[in-house]
């Protein structure tokens, strides 16, 4: 298992791209444990959030960089990155197979790409439409759009094609009280990880999780 609990400092000198990285919750929490932390958004609005609250904590200033771009402008720029990351992002591209190839472009060789993302199942309609959309309205109607939800199957398929392998997929559930936790259950909400050969290896085999 690659998706877990790590300890204090533990992305120590690791070099992290956040890709849709929002108001930068978790840019914030990736420097915390050690990582230098690039966060990037196609929205200037949210750059300018996450700026700001990173500015409360200003242990991180020398590990977190905000920066007002698209994933294909650093695509475009050649840089490369031993962590991407696309949390809660995929399910809102027009193309998630082209946007994962992106992704996989910054990845260093034996890098790890790490997407989040929802799970196209009636559970998960339920749950981010009906319930967060309609019912509580803790979020906007159309946030979400059923038929970009990915399966784990469809998002294997698109890692594969980009030139990496899944080495670990687990759903993910939240409790008011634990936050955000790894589960077996991938039906709604899901992270997977996948791993960039070396550029002197043949590939390693696909598993889907």
């Amino acid at each position: 298992m690659v998706i877990g609990t790590i300890g204090p400092r533990a992305l120590e000198g690791v070099q992290v791209l956040d890709v849709g990285c929002g108001g930068g919750i978790l840019s914030e929490n990736l420097a915390r444990l050690g990582a230098t932390v690039t966060g990037i958004d196609a929205a200037m609005e949210n750059i300018s959030v996450a700026k700001l609250h990173s500015k409360g904590d200003p242990s991180l200033a020398k590990l977190l960089t905000y920066k007002h771009i698209t994933a294909e402008d650093v695509q475009a720029s050649g840089q490369t990155f031993d962590v991407v990351v696309a949390s809660e992002i995929i399910e809102h591209v027009d193309d998630p197979q082209e946007f994962v190839k992106t992704c996989s472009a910054m990845v260093k060789p034996k890098g790890v790409f790490i997407a989040s993302t929802i799970n196209q199942t009636w559970q998960a309609y339920v749950q981010t439409v009906v319930l967060a959309e309609h019912v509580l309205r803790w979020v906007p109607v159309g946030t979400h759009i059923y038929s970009k939800f990915i399966t784990p199957f469809d998002m294997t398929a698109y890692l594969g094609h980009a030139g990496l392998s899944v080495v670990d997929t687990q759903g993910m559930s939240y409790d008011p009280a634990l936050k955000w936790r790894l589960t077996d259950d991938t039906s709604i909400n899901y992270i997977t990880a996948a791993v960039k050969p070396d550029s002197g290896d043949a590939g390693a085999p696909q598993s889907a999780l």
